[in-house]
């Protein structure tokens, strides 16, 4: 199919099914890029085209200047998915991927465009329980390192490695930008399904803040804890692709369709 070729930058296409059944398109955790996702489809049923939403200033966009504007982002998106949402589709996002999804997913209703079959939130607070009670984005970097290390906010590898901390700090900092700037609006539920994962062991996003994503849907909400912190789509990869991809096979044999290339 012609969107195959994509060209749009805050888009990257990491497989190429020989039939597209549905897309999954993904969006990753503050100071990550699309490349979290890579090697994904692996483990996820045949026929799905996986998507990476690339943020500017990070692997192909690295020159592009860092985005902090949450409609900012949201805006292009919404843009960016046209060619790909008149199919059957489902956004996951994590962390603060999670909210751009859920504010995503506003933003498609209200320019009546296709809302996704199903919106997968991981490891991020309800947008109505989210309460920056510190903002970090503005300190040093030694006091900014503590703090995400604190809230196991940031992947260990990442932050011994000082050349690393000094590519990705600038984009953690905008990325925390947009938490610490969110106003949350009171809206009318969404009509998708909404699943909501979360880690039994982080500190950052309480089971309390979990449950609480379910008055934003007007279908089922159903919840899944796995072991681990914030970043258990890394610690406990196999067992998250595997319950993905149950949530994908429901949508499959309910109503999805197969589209040949």
């Amino acid at each position: 199919m012609a969107f195959l070729n994509n060209k749009n930058p805050w888009l990257v296409i990491l497989n190429q099914p020989d039939m597209i059944r549905c897309v999954l398109i993904c969006c990753h955790y503050g100071g990550g890029s699309a490349a979290a996702f890579r090697g994904w489809e692996k483990d996820l049923p045949k026929g799905v085209l996986l998507i990476g939403i690339q943020l500017p200033g990070r692997e192909s966009r690295f020159s592009e200047t860092l985005i902090s504007s949450l409609s900012l982002i949201v805006e292009q998106l919404s843009n960016a998915l046209s060619p790909f949402i008149n199919i059957p589709y489902i956004l996951f996002g994590h962390s603060i991927g999670g909210l751009i999804c859920f504010e995503l997913t506003r933003a498609l209703r209200k320019f009546s465009l296709p809302l996704p079959n199903c919106l997968i939130i991981s490891a991020t607070n309800a947008p109505q329980k989210l309460i920056v009670r510190e903002h970090i984005s503005d300190k040093s970097d030694e006091e900014f390192i503590n703090c995400l290390r604190l809230y196991n906010g940031l992947p260990d590898e990442l932050i011994v490695d000082p050349q690393m901390m000094s590519i990705f700090m600038p984009m953690l900092r905008a990325d925390l930008q947009i938490l610490e700037t969110y106003q949350y609006e009171e809206k009318t539920p969404l009509n998708c399904k909404l699943v909501v994962l979360g880690g039994l062991n982080d500190p950052t996003v309480p089971l309390e803040d979990i449950a609480a994503w379910s008055i934003h849907t007007n279908f089922s909400c159903n919840i899944r804890l796995f072991p681990g912190n914030h970043f258990f789509i890394k610690s406990h990869k196999k067992e998250v692709l595997a319950y993905l991809s149950e949530v994908i096979q429901s949508q499959l044999s309910m109503e999805f369709c197969n589209v040949k290339i």
